[in-house]
């Protein structure tokens, strides 16, 4: 038999936990522990973490077992994506548009980025407070990740900035103008067919009544002559 890993339901992992952990580690050296929660709590994460135990040495000499927290992620299989997102385009909402929805994933985003920013926020409190021991990984991480932010004292990234955001604009701007023009211009073309359609709808109803009129013409004049031919026949015979 081979296991590899387990999941329990929840927000977070129980102490009896690393427990049952030890017990797997029987069938396999390094087990994984997958907390998923199915009611879905926090919107702007993922519903699952993962674990592995380790072993910590505390200040007083004594080894005690602990889960380290493993990034993970979320795929599926090609079928599987193809069957959501037929899905979804059944359940898509009709009256967003696609603007719309990116807007919307990026606030969605952006909300992510907060909470995780409150997760850091609150881990170097309780570290400068000295409830919670320093992990050397993450603060190496945190360090990476000052260090990658940009000087936003520069004035040479401030105008780098300020034009690659005027370059966007402008494209954005021209496209939009572009865009109008061109509906404007088809606005126009509709309105000239339309304008020659009705012409010649005018001009067809002219063609037949001018038709009926000389047919009218036409049949007065043949019902005279006939009239008159009657009346030289009467003649003839008095």
């Amino acid at each position: 038999m081979c296991i590899r890993d387990r999941y329990t339901t929840g927000t977070k992992f129980k102490p009896h936990d690393i427990e049952i952990n030890e017990l797997i580690k029987r069938y396999t050296p390094r087990p994984i522990l997958v907390v998923i929660d199915v009611e879905h709590s926090d919107p702007n994460s993922l519903p699952n973490e993962a674990y592995t135990s380790i072993e910590e040495v505390r200040k007083d000499g004594t080894i005690v077992r602990n889960f380290l927290h493993l990034p993970s992620t979320v795929r599926a299989f090609e079928p599987e994506e193809i069957g959501v997102e037929q899905l979804l385009r059944e359940l898509r909402d009709v009256n967003m548009t696609t603007l719309g929805s990116e807007v919307a994933q990026k606030i969605s985003s952006l909300k992510a980025l907060i909470s995780k920013l409150d997760i850091i926020r609150f881990y170097l409190d309780q570290v400068a407070a000295g409830t919670a021991a320093p992990n050397q990984q993450v603060i190496f991480n945190l360090q990476e990740i000052f260090n990658l932010l940009p000087n936003l004292n520069s004035q040479e990234l401030i105008d780098a900035f300020t034009t690659r955001n005027n370059d966007s604009s402008f494209v954005l701007y021209l496209c939009s103008m572009i865009r109008s023009i061109g509906a404007l211009h088809d606005l126009l073309n509709n309105k000239i067919s339309n304008r020659e359609a009705e012409r010649e709808r005018e001009k067809e109803k002219e063609d037949k009544k001018a038709e009926r009129e000389k047919d009218k013409v036409a049949g007065n004049e043949k019902e005279k002559g006939e009239k008159t031919e009657k009346g030289e026949k009467a003649e003839k015979k008095d």
